[in-house]
This record gives C-alpha cells, structure tokens and sequence, in this order.
C-alpha cells in the first residue's frame, strides 16, 4: 500500500447547486402554470369531449411545463 494518496481534479459537471433537493420554484411555477393554462384551454374548445380528455390535455400541458422549467433552470438558474 502506497503512503500517497492520488487527488482526483473536481469535474466542470460537477456542481453543487445541482445537487438541491425538491423542484426549483422556476419548474413549480411553469407546472402549475402550464397544467391550468392547457386544462383551462381544453375545457373552452373541447366542450363535446368526455371530461378525462381535458385531465390528459392538463396532464400534457404539466408534462410540458415541467420540461420548459426544467431547460429555463438549466439555462438561466432558478428565480430565486
């Protein structure tokens, strides 16, 4: 066994502010706002539809706001 020890260079990907627990406000905030914008949407134009389409229109439109959230964060960092 050596008495050295080899000190590994800290990656460019490794950040620390990635490593935060829970959803950024910036991803909250397109989520909630995607998913009732969509449902809202899809409650005025698909009025002859059963009602489950306009929960998988939100579902979509929460899917979509989560992905936008997500990019914005990665891009520009959280809000706050």
């Amino acid at each position: 066994m050596s008495k050295y020890r080899i000190i590994k260079p800290a990656s460019a990907h490794d950040k620390s502010r990635d490593k935060s627990q829970g959803m950024a406000i910036i991803e909250l905030l397109w989520t909630a706002g995607m998913t009732i914008g969509t449902y809202l949407v899809a409650e005025a134009t698909l009025i002859a539809r059963p009602h489950f389409v306009h929960w998988l229109a939100a579902l979509g439109g929460a899917i979509g706001g989560y992905v936008i959230g997500w990019t914005w964060k990665r891009s520009r960092g959280d809000v706050l």
